[in-house]
């Protein structure tokens, strides 16, 4: 399960000016993932944002911030990442109907949506980029009320060519091969186990029998001697009379 971490928001009281500033669409979110750090500062300054730092390839900007809170945060991430990503988080939910409606006109498409940790999740495709959308709620001590925020991620679409498609199909088709010849040999070992079990029972089960054959014989052959030696001693004394 993953764990969606949320930086501080603070509530959207700011006077339209500072809205127009704060307001990244998402064509600008697209260009902004694909600028270098120089060219993603600049356009964030002119907009009214405070860049914050780079650290593990992770660089931080925040519009409107007091303190530890901010209005809105945008995060760039490139460096150890299997592709490189943005995310905005906001109060502004009026931009995010804006943002939505965009997204719609460029061509996303909702795939699914769930409930996870108390967040409302959705993702949105293009032919070329994914937008994760949590939607969720904090309460802000300093307004004395919950509020209402959300965080967009935008990264490019991960697709596969044909030619990976197959490979992926083939080794699929290898390993279930391959499970299948595990399960084989585990089912012959168990069957000559078995086997090798029945014969030493019947091996076992067969001495017994020749031990209890043997046995009735010496019994038998006992009875024999002690019936004949009867027999003589009664001839015996037959003969003395």
């Amino acid at each position: 399960m993953r764990r969606i971490i949320f930086l501080n928001i603070v509530a959207l009281l700011i006077a339209t000016t500072d809205t127009k500033a704060q307001n990244l669409t998402v064509s600008e979110l697209i260009k902004i993932r694909a600028l270098n750090i120089e060219d993603v500062n600049d356009l964030l300054i002119s907009k009214g944002w405070k860049y914050l730092k780079t650290e593990d390839g992770e660089s931080s900007w925040a519009f409107n911030k007091t303190n530890d809170k901010a209005t809105s945060w945008l995060q760039k991430y490139s460096a150890n990442y299997l592709t490189p990503k943005i995310t905005y988080q906001s109060s502004n939910l009026v931009l995010l109907k804006q943002m939505k409606a965009e997204m719609l006109n460029l061509g996303f498409k909702k795939k699914y949506n769930y409930t996870e940790n108390k967040n409302i999740v959705s993702l949105y495709e293009s032919k070329n980029y994914s937008i994760e959308i949590t939607f969720s709620s904090i309460f802000d001590s300093s307004i004395n009320e919950d509020v209402n925020y959300y965080r967009l991620e935008l990264s490019k679409k991960i697709t596969f060519t044909k030619a990976e498609q197959l490979r992926k199909l083939k080794q699929s088709r290898l390993d279930s091969l391959e499970n299948v010849k595990n399960d084989s040999i585990a089912n012959i070992e168990s069957i000559k186990f078995l086997e090798g079990f029945t014969k030493a029972e019947q091996l076992r089960s067969l001495k017994q029998s020749r031990l209890d054959s043997l046995e009735n014989v010496k019994n038998d052959s006992i009875a024999n001697i002690e019936s004949i030696k009867f027999l003589e001693g009664i001839e015996k004394k037959q003969k003395d009379e």
